[in-house]
Order: C-alpha cells, then sequence, then structure tokens
C-alpha cells in the first residue's frame, strides 16, 4: 500500500469513526425501548442502522429478537450481528446460532464468523455440519470459526473434516486447525496441538501451512523442538531452515542453546547460517562461542557473514570486528563495519574506541565514523585527540566527528587545524566542520570567530568569513562588511560572495551599494543580493520599491531577467504595471510574459479588480511573445478566468 493510499484509508477511517460517534451521540438520548421499535417499525434503513449504532452502547438481552430478526437482512444483517457479536448474553449466542440456521450465503457466512468471534462452544455442532455447505464461502468461514473457538471438540471436527473437504475449502481448514492449536498449546492440550501439527507439517500440505505448522509444533511440542529444528536446519528445503531459524530467534532456555551449538557442526554451510543468525536473535550469550567461531571462518563466506551479523546482535567481539574492517572481502568488512554501527549492549561505545589507538590508520578512521554514527559519547574526545595523527585520512574523520557533534569548545580546534594544515582536503573537512558547528550554535560561537579572524593568514580569513555567513547577526555581518575592503584580493572576493548570500534585510543597503558601484563584478552579485532579499519576507510595498530600484539598476539583459522573476512573485497590480511595458523589449519580451503569467494567476483571485486587470495583461502577453511556452501558459490562464 502506498503512502498516499495510506492516507487516504486512515482519513475514510477516521470520517467513518466520526459517522459513527455523531450517529451514536445522537441515538443515545433514546432509551433502548424507543431504539427497539425503531428496528421493528416500517422505518427505512438509515434510521435502523443508527438505532444499531446505538445499541452496541446500551443494548441488552431486551434488544436480542429486535436484532435477530434483522439476521437475514440483506443490509442490516452485519449491523445486527455488530451488535450481538460483544454482547455478553446468552440470548446473543442462542440468536447467532439459530440465525446460523435460518440464514444463507453472505448472511450465513458472516453469523458463522461472528461465532467463531464469540467462541461459542455450542454452536461447534452446527459449524461442524456447516463446513459441508455447498457454498464454499460459508464453509470456510465455519472453518475459520471452529478454529477461533479453539477447543478439543472444534479441533477434532475440523480434523475429520479435513481429509473429505473440497480442494478450495481445504486452506481454511488447515488455516482453521493452525489457530486452533494455538489455542489448544495455551490451555495445556499439547497433545493434540502436537498431532494437528504433525499432519499439517505434511508433505501433502501445501508449503505456507507446512512451515506454520513447523512453527506450531515448536510450542505444542518443545520437548522436540531442538530436535526438529536441527533436522530442519539440516535439510535442503531453505523455506524451512529460515523458519526452524526463526523458531530458535523466538524461543529462550539455555539448554536449548547449548544443544543448538552442539549440534552446529554437523550442518552444512547454510544450515549454520541460519542456525548463526537464529542463535544472534535469540540473544543468549552462551552462544557466543559458536557465533565468534562462525565470525573467524575465513573460509566459508556464508557462515562469516552470519556470525559478524549475530555478534552485533549479541553485543560482543568488538576486536574481532573491528579486525574484519579491513578484511580483503568488502561483503564482509562492509557487515563488521554494519555490526559495529549498530551493536547494542553496555560498554560497546567504549570497547569500539579502545581499539582505535592500536588500529591501522584506515582502521582508526573508520571507527571514528562508526562511533560518530552511534553518536556515542566517546566520539568527541577521541576525534580532538586524533586531530594530532600522523595520518591525514584519520585527522580528516576526526574533524567530519567533530563537525557532526561538536560545538563552541571545538571552535580553538578547528581553527587552529585551518592555520597549519597545508593538505587541500584536510582544510575542506575543517571548513565544512567549522561551517556546521556556527550554523548550529551561531550566537554562542560568534567571539570565538570575530577572535580569530585576528592575525590570520588570508587562506583562514577565507574560511572564518564564510563561517560568519553561517552566523548571520548583525556583528557577524559588520565584520563581513570590514572584509570588503581588505587588501588581499582573495579576501574582499570571499566577503563579497558571503554578502551577496546575506540571509537577512539587514544586508539589503550594502548589497544595493555594491550593485550601485563601479566595479562590475560587485555590481552583479550586489544586485542579484539585493533582489533575493527583496523577494524573501519584505512587505509587498517594501518589495515594491526594491524591485523598481533594482530594475532601474540593471543594465544587463540578464540581470532584467533575473528582477522580471522576482516581480513574478509578487500578486499586484504594481507589479504588472512595472512589468508590462517590458513586453515591447526584445530582448525580454518572453521573460517579461513568464512574470505576468506568475503574476495573474494569483492577483486574479484577489478581487474583482485584479481579475480584470489580470485578464488584460495576459491578452497582451498573447498578443506579444512567440514562445509558445509561454503563450500556453497565458492562454490555460484566461481559461481558468472564464475569459478564453
Amino acid at each position: 500500500m502506498t503512502g498516499k493510499l495510506l492516507i487516504r484509508t486512515a482519513l475514510a477511517v477516521a470520517v467513518l469513526c466520526g459517522a459513527f460517534a455523531n450517529f451514536a451521540s445522537s441515538q443515545q438520548a433514546q432509551s433502548e425501548d424507543q431504539l427497539i421499535a425503531t428496528l421493528k417499525s416500517n422505518a427505512g434503513w438509515q434510521p435502523k442502522y443508527e438505532a444499531c449504532i446505538a445499541l452496541r452502547q446500551i443494548g441488552t438481552a431486551k434488544s436480542v429478537p429486535a436484532l435477530a430478526k434483522l439476521l437475514n437482512d440483506p443490509k442490516l444483517g452485519h449491523m445486527a450481528r455488530y451488535v450481538l457479536e460483544p454482547m455478553n448474553t446468552p440470548q446473543a449466542g442462542k440468536a447467532l446460532r439459530d440465525g446460523f440456521k435460518k440464514t444463507r450465503g453472505a448472511q450465513r457466512l458472516g453469523v458463522a464468523s461472528s461465532l467463531g468471534v464469540r467462541r461459542d462452544e455450542k454452536a461447534i455442532s452446527l459449524l461442524a455440519r456447516g463446513l459441508k455447505d455447498k457454498d464454499q464461502g460459508v464453509a470456510s468461514a465455519c472453518a475459520g470459526a471452529l478454529g477461533r473457538i479453539g477447543t478439543a471438540k472444534a479441533a477434532q471436527a475440523l480434523l475429520k473434516a479435513q481429509k473429505k473437504a473440497p480442494e478450495a475449502v481445504r486452506p481454511a481448514i488447515d488455516e482453521g486447525l493452525l489457530v486452533a492449536a494455538e489455542f489448544l498449546s495455551k490451555s495445556g492440550n499439547s497433545k493434540l496441538a502436537t498431532e494437528i501439527g504433525e499432519t499439517l507439517s505434511g508433505p501433502n500440505s501445501p508449503k505456507n501451512i507446512q512451515l506454520a505448522a513447523f512453527r506450531s509444533l515448536a510450542y505444542a511440542d518443545p520437548k522436540m523442538t531442538t530436535q526438529r529444528v536441527l533436522k530442519a536446519l539440516g535439510g535442503d528445503d531453505p523455506a524451512m531452515r529460515d523458519m526452524a531459524a526463526q523458531i530458535v530467534a523466538e524461543t529462550n532456555g539455555s539448554e536449548d542453546t547449548k544443544a543448538y551449538c552442539e549440534g552446529a557442526g554437523k550442518l552444512s554451510s547454510a544450515g549454520k547460517a541460519a542456525l548463526i543468525r537464529g542463535l544472534g536473535d535469540r540473544g543468549d550469550a552462551t552462544a557466543l562461542p559458536v557465533v565468534m567461531g562462525a565470525s573467524e571462518a575465513a573460509g566459508d563466506k556464508q557462515v562469516q557473514l552470519a556470525g559478524v551479523g549475530a555478534l552485533a546482535k549479541l553485543g560482543s567481539g568488538v576486536p574481532t570486528l573491528v579486525d574484519l574492517l579491513s578484511a580483503s572481502d568488502t561483503d564482509v568488512s562492509g557487515a563488521a563495519k554494519f555490526a559495529l554501527e549498530s551493536m547494542k549492549g553496555k560498554g560497546s561505545d567504549a570497547a569500539i574506541a579502545s581499539a582505535a589507538p592500536t588500529a591501522t590508520p584506515p582502521t582508526r578512521a573508520q571507527l571514528l565514523a562508526i562511533l560518530t554514527t552511534r553518536m556515542a559519547s566517546d566520539a568527541l574526545p577521541l576525534s580532538k585527540s586524533s586531530l594530532g595523527d600522523s595520518d591525514t585520512a584519520v585527522r580528516i574523520a576526526a574533524l567530519h566527528s567533530i563537525g557532526q557533534l561538536g560545538g563552541k569548545a571545538e571552535i580553538p580546534a578547528i581553527i587552529a587545524t585551518l592555520q597549519k594544515s597545508a593538505d587541500a582536503a584536510e582544510r575542506t573537512e575543517a571548513s565544512s566542520a567549522l561551517s556546521i558547528i556556527c550554523a548550529m550554535h551561531r550566537h554562542e560561537v560568534l567571539t570565538d570567530v570575530l577572535g580569530a579572524m585576528k592575525g590570520a593568514n588570508p587562506d583562514t580569513t577565507i574560511v572564518l568569513l564564510r563561517a560568519l555567513g553561517e552566523i548571520g547577526n548583525p556583528q557577524a555581518l559588520e565584520a563581513v562588511l570590514a572584509s570588503l575592503n581588505d587588501k588581499n584580493e582573495k579576501v574582499s572576493g570571499e566577503a563579497v560572495k558571503v554578502l551577496g548570500n546575506w540571509k537577512t534585510a539587514d544586508a539589503a543597503p550594502h548589497l544595493l551599494k555594491l550593485a550601485q558601484g563601479k566595479n562590475a563584478t560587485r555590481k552583479d552579485v550586489g544586485l542579484r543580493g539585493y533582489v533575493r532579499l527583496a523577494q524573501a519576507g519584505q512587505s509587498p510595498d517594501e518589495k515594491v520599491k526594491m524591485l523598481e530600484t533594482a530594475m532601474k539598476l540593471a543594465s544587463k539583459t540578464e540581470d532584467k531577467w533575473v528582477v522580471l522573476a522576482a516581480w513574478g512573485t509578487l500578486a499586484d497590480t504594481r507589479a504588472l504595471d512595472a512589468v508590462l511595458p517590458h513586453l515591447n523589449d526584445d530582448a525580454v519580451r518572453n521573460e517579461s510574459g513568464s512574470a505576468i503569467v506568475s503574476i495573474a494567476r494569483d492577483l486574479a483571485k484577489r478581487d474583482e479588480a485584479g481579475k480584470t486587470a489580470s485578464i488584460a495583461a495576459l491578452k497582451a502577453v498573447l498578443e506579444k511573445c512567440d514562445n509558445d511556452s509561454v503563450k500556453d501558459r497565458a492562454k490555460r490562464g484566461l481559461a481558468a478566468l472564464g475569459a478564453a
């Protein structure tokens, strides 16, 4: 089921529940006698439907006769059962049993299901006869009901019918027997539950029934579970091996775990791998030696991968998994990495961290990444200490970890790396870490970044300017503005870029100043930044004012395109007035048309005057523009406004 379908289904259920609640609320004011009278009257379907909903809440044995008469009603039979099913009175059960005798087809099928829901033992004989009903749907419903009742008598009725049942009814009988076996196991009748399991697990049963019966036997006859499981694990049937592994995982007991471990050596690779998976999910540390041996079985990849996965679930074997990170087989090394990332258990983080100092450089880098993924408390201290590692890859991994987990306290260490490192990749990672922390902690780290600006070399200053852009407050803006006049062209150029991407309106005057200057690069950055801020969160009046200013400054065709696109985001007649004249400019005619279509789409919804202005503007677009896409949008806009 898709996400959209799930949402629609949930909404439908909510509406239905709301409808039921409303019906019940309106009907509960009536007495039970009044509701019964409605059921007996010549009222239509709706009032009787609503009366049943109310009786579900307040109905007693008094309501049963009136409800019983509805059981054979094609439209209301299900509502009668809706009331009778949960009713804690013997009269309700008798009404359903009598109703089973009197109904046929869909109504009988429904009554059979209700008897199963009630687990009505008095209905067993009726339902047993129903297994021979010519309507296979009814017969199947009777089988399901007998399974739900789940007594020895009900199960015996199903076993008796199983051999002679029509092919179409057999699956329902098998499933009914499986349900009955579960009830029998819980009630202590393991002998009959075992008989059912053995009957259904034979080769004549469909595969899905065999598997379910095999699982049922594990609970019906636990003394034989290990023997049956090991036999299945030693067989050639992959589905049965997987079910055996599931049983290993679901059941418990250290003695059984020992038996499984003792039998592991006699299994094929596929069987042993399945067992190891099951032992991992079982979570019994008794199995650890066997699981550890499997994870080290380099000559048997299937078993080794199962062992690696099981170690993670048992929360043990960190040294072994760390060694496997450097395995030549990428499947094994990848499995070891995933195991370390997902491992649970007290002390796992500390064990992973303690392995780092003696590991090879590539493994140290991986361990830092793993600890970061785990959000381990050990990750940050280890990463900070690793900034002095002799291996560049380790230092880069440490910087990445600090970027993900660090804060104000880590700023000096990052800046120190920027100052001293000559490695481009390391500097890039340090820059990324600094930007992430500044974006997350903003005001908290401003003082550290501003302090680092003093005496920093040009390359570091450039990184710090980007960090100030992430902080984005007035003090950070002041520092960026001061750097616009830096003697170093790279620094001043970076300051221009940072200013051009500033997110708050207080940068607008400074961007306008750039746009009004003589430097071509700065003019371009300033104008585009100014237009961007005009679009972002300004009042309509301020937006109009800023865009009018920007249009006067737009000397290049490309600049005009940018401003026209911004006008297109403003649903205002002033925007139309500003853009319409540009339909006469060959260089920007189609861009103007596109902006007008965007403006008109929302402006026409405002009021009649806006609609009138929009229609006129869209007609002008059709007259002036030659771009098929723009003209098509204009036509569709006019059609939507009834002016095509």
